[in-house]
């Protein structure tokens, strides 16, 4: 057997003991299957075989004109680890549709299917590429050990993925987030486990369409094995993250926060619990348009577990700073600030513990900077014991100073700018 010519509209669904094309096209070099533009579904277990070294010998499956939508039953192409093509109008995937088709080559563009089911593309290590548009739920395991893939779009109307989906994902080099509001996971989801691992240098971006960030989504559960993000990129519709989101994604080395309002967090929520320690720390930046920093967002329960912030700029944005937000940022060695108007501080605990593990931190007021809050980095806090450890103050004053008016410093003093002097100068 060489071709078939599918075009059957009304065929039942199968049973894997059907067995149809048992051992078919096993002495040639594979069957061609083109399939009429009317038909609406393969069955489920049209192809499938119990017998492994039974499978069809099938190479390539093709629509030469867009169809009417087609939907790949449960099984339909179960272990056909010749198949290298599929070029379809594909609008639905059932479960195991195109389990171990290992040699299934190249871009799938899955642009109009809304659902792809449990174990569906299940070790198609060779698929290079993946195109979703209209895509809403992603079963359990359904790109599991997909290892040839450099990169992954998972669009704005996802709703559900499914448990280890993206797992084994070592080769991703960059993942582009969109989904509005994709539901939460759980510990054991680990929808991206094992992520970058072979390329340590993958950048993960939530673009402005993402309202929700999901709990655990990058969680790992094992220090030797995590998600290997190198940097990450918050956009700014984001209003919410989820627990443990990033908890244990040991490389990232920067952050691009741009989330104008996002909900405070709680001690519990372990958002970056670990995050960065295995590099050199990380870069923060609040970009233009954030105007708060959550409450406990890098906070770290103990000085084992906080990420490993190193530096922190707040742009010029930035009104309010959430207490317990750096609480044990133990190896912060700069802050700078741009703020030009930042709310004075009810409790001063935001900078709990910086740069205990350094030698202090370098606090920088930029040019533009008014006023600097009450409490900032007062050192009362529980007898002392958790005092802020600055090495520097720089002060650089604004055009305010430049005409005498003077920098408010919270409550405490006014410096005032000398004439003909440097841009910098106050104390730590």
């Amino acid at each position: 057997l060489i071709t078939i010519n599918y075009g059957a509209t009304n065929i039942n669904d199968l049973e894997a003991d059907s067995n149809v094309f048992y051992a078919a096209g096993m002495l040639n070099t594979g069957i061609n299957i083109t399939i009429a533009a009317h038909v609406e579904k393969i069955p489920d277990y049209l192809f499938y075989s119990q017998t492994t070294s039974a499978i069809p010998n099938i190479a390539r499956v093709r629509q030469y004109t867009d169809g009417v939508g087609l939907t790949i039953g449960d099984y339909a192409f179960y272990g056909c680890e010749n198949l290298v093509q599929l070029s379809c109008y594909i609008i639905g995937v059932g479960d195991y549709s195109f389990y171990a088709c290992v040699n299934l080559t190249g871009a799938l563009n899955l642009s109009f299917v809304q659902t792809i089911g449990d174990y569906a593309f299940y070790g198609c290590e060779s698929v290079s590429s993946l195109t979703f548009y209209d895509l809403m739920t992603v079963g359990d395991h359904a790109f599991y050990n997909c290892n040839s893939l450099t990169s992954l779009n998972i669009p704005q109307y996802v709703e559900r993925i499914g448990d280890y989906a993206f797992a084994e994902g070592v080769n991703i080099e960059e993942i582009l987030f969109e989904a509005e509001d994709c539901a939460d996971f759980t510990e054991n989801s680990q929808p991206f486990y094992n992520l970058g691992n072979s390329v340590l240098n993958t950048s993960v971006t939530f673009s402005d369409t993402v309202t929700h960030i999901p709990a655990y989504i990058f969680y790992s559960e094992y220090e030797s094995v995590i998600c290997s993000i190198n940097s990450l990129t918050i956009g700014e519709n984001v209003q919410s993250i989820g627990v443990y989101a990033f908890f244990y994604c040991t490389d990232i080395e920067e952050i691009s926060y741009n989330a104008v309002s996002v909900e405070d967090l709680t001690r519990q929520s372990n958002v970056f619990y670990c995050a960065g320690v295995e590099n050199s720390g990380i870069t923060v930046v609040f970009g233009e348009g954030a105007t708060r920093v959550p409450a406990y967002l890098f906070y770290g329960a103990s000085n084992s577990s906080p990420p490993a912030i190193t530096s922190v700029t707040f742009s010029s944005t930035i009104t309010e700073i959430g207490n317990y937000s750096f609480y044990n940022s133990v190896d912060l060695v700069e802050i700078i600030f741009n703020c030009i108007e930042l709310y004075d501080f009810t409790e001063n605990s935001a900078f709990y513990h910086a740069g205990y593990y350094t030698n202090g931190v370098t606090v920088i007021f930029n040019e533009g900077v008014t006023r600097i809050p009450a409490l900032m980095f007062e050192t009362n806090y529980l007898g002392g014991t958790g005092r802020v450890h600055l090495s520097s103050c720089l002060l650089f004053t604004s055009a305010a100073a430049d005409d005498l008016i003077g920098v408010d410093l919270g409550g405490g003093r006014i410096i005032k700018k000398k004439r003909g002097g440097g841009g910098g100068g106050g104390g730590g």
